[in-house]
């Protein structure tokens, strides 16, 4: 999950689309060969 290893972020079902998060784990996924570090930031609940 999203969540994983970051406490402060409470991404819900619609803001994981804007979620620079989310965002990295796919690039990531997309290009192993050049990993980018996953930022974990602070994250509200229900308005991103």
């Amino acid at each position: 999950m999203v969540q994983d290893d970051c406490a402060q972020d409470y991404s819900e079902h619609v803001a994981i689309a804007g979620s620079r998060r989310a965002a990295t784990f796919v690039l990531n996924a997309l290009d192993p060969a050049h990993p980018r570090p996953v930022p974990c930031d602070f994250v509200a609940p229900i308005i991103g």
